[in-house]
């Protein structure tokens, strides 16, 4: 509480005058001392925002490294009859992201998770299996031949599939 409210006011307000300006003083002070706690308070709540909201994120990093983004087919070779074709007008995409993969516009469209390790990219079903596990069976399983920040070639027995990084 300010000094300004103490009993010594009373003895003050007998010339009009100093009454006068002694309330002026104890307003202002009182303001004074409210906008300091006010500000404080502010302070406060802000940092205690900031930690809470700091505190609840959790960031996660896929660990696909180049692997992770869209790629746009561009050249499918056929290994089984040797021939060459240049596809990446047909608009085929593979977006990968974490454990996810997407197909778009082949003939292979869809949802598929994926696990690259050792230097194998395989497919597998995007549902669980009827125990409520990851499905395992395995739908496509490529060699990754090549793999850096704009290309991408993954082969297995019978095609060769060449991405660009989109």
């Amino acid at each position: 509480m300010s000094q300004c409210h103490n009993k010594d006011i009373r003895t003050v307000r007998k010339t009009s005058y100093f009454a006068f300006i002694s309330q002026k003083i104890c307003i202002f002070a009182t303001r004074n001392e409210r906008m300091k706690k006010r500000g404080i308070l502010y302070i406060i709540c802000a940092a205690l925002t900031i930690i809470a909201v700091l505190s609840s994120c959790e960031f996660e990093t896929s660990g696909n490294g180049d692997l992770d983004g869209l790629w746009q087919l561009s050249v499918r070779d056929s290994l089984v009859t040797g021939t060459s074709y240049d596809v990446h007008m047909q608009g085929e995409y593979w977006a990968v992201q974490v454990h996810l993969l997407q197909i778009r516009g082949g003939r292979h469209s869809g949802y598929y998770r994926f696990r690259y390790a050792d230097g194998r990219l395989k497919l597998y079903p995007p549902q669980l299996d009827a125990d409520g596990r990851q499905d395992t069976t395995t739908l496509f399983d490529y060699r990754v031949v090549n793999l850096n920040g704009s290309r991408l070639v993954l082969q297995d027995d019978t095609v060769r599939l060449s991405f660009r990084k989109y």
